[in-house]
């Protein structure tokens, strides 16, 4: 790391004015912090905690036009990057900076908690140069100012941003950003963004040229190759090997397990062992690599993010509710979703056993509206269960059966949920809500039609549709699932980002537990898509079956996707069927002789 420099006092040259030495000193000063951006913020702020991987990467973003930092967890990518932008503030009066971001939260985060949190109140010289009083934090309007006259403005990367001029753009989170707004909105900022220091007031200099280059910092994870980012990346690189000013820096997590950032034990090898693990997400987000998707993997990223389009989640009542008729009324009225005409509620569940640590239990809730002769289909609710009871696990799964409505319940009844199914064949109740739920059965299984307990069968709900996991249904849940993401007839929830993005546009005064719990779904949505992106899938050995290659990675949330949309498919055969035959009978009633 850069040590704080030695100074020694100088001689007083007393045939100079004191303000003329001060003149001397602040520009003796400034240039050597130009040169050595690193070294300010260890002597003149008196940070000295930075690595020597951080100050060169601060030293190549100070001094690159175009630089790209690929950042893995543990290396204080956020930290790093909120002193770069205090450095050109503060040693280039006058600079306009703008951050931007695919979200709003997001880009926020570097000044709410970094600039104007963390590193403002540890730091005296920090405060010295930051204008507080003019700053802002608000939600839609949030920049800081110096007194030096820089600004940091924080944007989101949108039409909406038009109109900004900066001669520093920050693209944070580089790959969450649409790649038009990028070319066509943010980079514009530059356009008559310079810099324009106070001796060009003076109209002896108003025309001088300044040698200062605008910049452009890409700060991101590791991602696919697929993506522009890594064609963008791939020619800043190039560029960088022919001696431009472009530079590439990718953190592997070594860098902050070495300095100690991270723990190998608890960080890195414990991350490994997990039933979930992907070398796939491994290298992506703790090595700083961009992947390159196979031809076996099970959909690209890119397909997920285009049909990532619902932007209000189905929502379950809480259990208090229950205990108060006219609160839940109420409830109703503000959030229920109620069904369209022809719709279809789809619950289904891939069943963990409890004791199994590394094993979750999936609900999921897929809304059928009929599109033509096919189903349009909205994944808009999943939540999961750890090491949980079958009781528990099938009380939970009648509780969203009445909460959403639901028409069929999908369960796996040669599995695991087994337990799950014979629980539900009996009689239960909720001690929380203080309500009785009737038993169910199965009604597409006749070894399995009559399997009630302690009921009659005829007070039964016949509402399971009792799936038996083999080559053939594997086969086919892959196929339609696979099908319905490439032809967009399957879509998810938006990113838990921007549905946090949406509730605090809302203005709600809500706590960050509150907001979690809304944004649960979300969050469950982004774990699937991590698992469908990691999946790779190939033919059975002398069978045309397709199957998982990867079979002891955690795929929770894919099957329990996967059963609703097979069951929507084989549904959907009879839509197609019953129109075919409305259709074939009025033909015979128009060209009837």
């Amino acid at each position: 790391m850069a040590k704080p420099i030695k100074t020694r006092k100088k001689t007083i040259d007393k045939s100079k004015t004191k303000e003329q030495r001060y003149r001397e000193g602040v520009r003796d000063w400034a240039d050597f912090y130009r040169q050595n951006p690193h070294r300010a913020i260890s002597t003149h702020f008196q940070c000295t905690t930075l690595v020597w991987w951080q100050d060169f990467m601060i030293y190549l973003m100070f001094k690159s036009t175009t630089f790209f930092g690929l950042m893995v967890r543990g290396a204080g990518k956020s930290y790093i990057v909120a002193w770069s932008i205090i450095l050109w503030a503060v040693l280039l009066p006058r600079s306009k900076i703008v951050i931007a971001s695919g979200t709003k939260n997001q880009s926020r985060l570097l000044v709410t908690q970094k600039i104007l949190g963390e590193i403002y109140n540890r730091f005296p010289k920090v405060r010295q140069e930051i204008d507080i009083k003019n700053s802002s934090v608000a939600q839609n309007d949030t920049y800081v100012k110096f007194y030096n006259g820089s600004e940091i403005v924080v944007v989101v990367g949108g039409d909406s941003a038009r109109g900004h001029r900066a001669s520093i753009v920050v693209y944070e989170e580089a790959r969450t950003l649409d790649l038009s707004v990028m070319k066509n909105v943010l980079s514009k900022f530059k356009q008559n963004g310079d810099r324009r220091p106070r001796y060009k007031d003076n109209p002896k200099y108003a025309r001088y040229k300044n040698p200062e280059k605008k910049k452009d910092i890409y700060i991101s994870s590791g991602w696919f190759q697929s993506h522009y980012l890594y064609t963008m990346t791939m020619d800043a690189y190039r560029a960088m090997l022919e001696g431009k000013p472009q530079a590439v820096m990718s953190i592997h997590w070594g860098f902050p397990t070495a300095d100690g950032f991270l723990d190998y034990e608890t960080d890195i090898l414990a991350e490994k062992e997990k039933s979930d693990y992907s070398e796939m997400w491994w290298q992506i987000e703790n090595c700083g690599l961009f992947w390159s998707e196979s031809e076996k993997s099970f959909c690209s990223y890119q397909q997920l993010m285009e049909i990532r389009k619902i932007k209000n989640p189905l929502i379950p009542i809480p259990d208090e509710l229950y205990l108060d008729d006219r609160a839940l009324k109420e409830w109703k009225k503000k959030n229920y979703i109620p069904k369209q005409q022809g719709e279809v509620r789809v619950l289904s569940a891939d069943i963990a056993i409890m004791g199994g640590a590394n094993d979750n239990t999936v609900f999921s809730v897929l809304r059928l509206i009929p599109n033509g002769n096919r189903y349009k289909k909205y994944l808009s609710y999943i939540e999961h269960q750890n090491n949980a009871h079958s009781e528990t696990q099938s009380i939970r799964l009648k509780q969203l059966y009445e909460d959403f409505d639901i028409d069929v319940v999908c369960l796996d009844c040669m599995g695991n949920g087994m337990g799950v199914a014979d629980a539900s064949s009996k009689v239960q109740f909720s001690t929380k809500r203080n309500k009785e739920y009737p038993a169910w059965t199965v009604f597409n299984r006749e070894d399995m039609k009559d399997r009630v307990f302690e009921v009659d069968i005829s007070e039964a709900l016949p509402v399971i549709y009792g799936i038996k996991q083999d080559a053939k249904f594997n086969h086919f849940l892959i196929t339609w699932l696979k099908n319905s993401i490439e032809t967009g007839r399957l879509e998810l929830l938006v990113g838990s980002d921007e549905a946090r993005d949406l509730i605090e546009e809302k203005g709600l005064k809500l706590s960050e537990h509150q907001i979690l719990d809304m944004i649960a779904p979300n969050i469950e949505t982004d774990l699937l898509v991590k698992e469908l992106t990691a999946l790779e899938i190939s033919s059975q050995k002398n069978s045309s079956y397709l199957k998982v290659e990867n079979p002891t990675m955690r795929k929770d949330r894919f099957s329990s996707c996967g059963f609703a949309v097979y069951y929507a498919n084989i549904i959907e055969q009879d839509l197609s069927k019953n129109k075919k035959k409305k259709k074939s009978n009025l033909s015979s009633y128009l060209f009837h002789d």
